[in-house]
């Protein structure tokens, strides 16, 4: 049904700006906002510094807002499934949400999500509840990921910097979780058959499970994976100085 949707919304969509308002704000920059067509997508990559939010619908949409100057340097490309955006007003992607940047925030939907890949300093964030068969989430970069509500076939989540990524309650057969680097990933898992956790650096993860089956951890490095919840099987590496900690897990519930 889904793949039906995409091509029936590949006519009825082309790339261009259809709108823009202006409006008072906090700032003393102009603040607008803008909408624009944009082509059928299942994957976002952003690499501006600002807030993509992203929310499932009927319809493909995505809309503008914040101060005039990072509204205008926003581009939209493509490349296959995958929808980009960029900046080109030179914004430093990792400058830590300097007041320099200014406010610019990015209102994003599409009938299905397979993945989304973070650079930078900004932040994605999906409003209600994702459905769907596989997502890849990837974080490069100081930036951070919040997700509250996923149901999926199976999640690969994968840190790689210093940001933070932040699960609410992920339903899931099968699940990857990756950190390598110095990042946090926070994650409350559902009815996963089998469940990996790695960390390789200095990152940590946070798991809350509730009846999931084998999970399999690996830790390289000084980081922290914390367990809790409920498991049937664990199988647990440790190579470094690092900690697995199980104390609240129990096993062969």
């Amino acid at each position: 049904m889904k793949k039906i949707l995409l091509l029936a919304l590949i006519v009825a969509f082309g790339l261009g700006a259809v709108g823009c308002r202006s409006y008072s704000g906090s700032s003393s920059e102009e603040q607008i906002g803008r909408r624009v067509r944009v082509r059928p997508f299942e994957q976002i990559e952003t690499r501006l510094l600002g807030t993509v939010i992203y929310q499932q619908a009927d319809t493909f949409g995505l809309k503008l807002e914040g101060d005039k100057k990072m509204v205008d340097g926003v581009q939209v490309s493509y490349e296959g499934n995958r929808i980009v955006l960029t900046q080109k007003n030179n914004v430093n992607l990792f400058s830590f949400g300097s007041r320099r940047s200014g406010k610019l925030t990015l209102y994003i939907s599409s009938p299905d999500l397979i993945g989304a890949d973070l650079v930078g300093a900004g932040s994605f964030e999906v409003r209600g509840k994702l459905d769907t068969d596989t997502l890849r989430l990837v974080l490069r970069g100081a930036g951070d990921m919040n997700i509250p509500y996923v149901v999926c076939d199976y999640l690969n989540a994968e840190l790689r910097g210093a940001g933070d990524m932040t699960f609410g309650h992920v339903e899931t057969v099968g699940s990857d979780v990756q950190v390598r680097g110095v990042g946090d990933i926070d994650i409350r898992l559902k009815n996963a058959a089998r469940a990996r956790f790695g960390v390789h650096g200095t990152g940590d993860i946070d798991a809350n499970l509730e009846r999931c089956g084998m999970v399999d951890c690996e830790l390289v490095g000084v980081g922290d994976i914390t367990l809790k919840g409920g498991a049937r099987q664990l199988k647990q590496s440790l190579r470094g100085t690092g900690d697995i900690d199980v104390s609240g897990l129990l096993i062969g519930k």
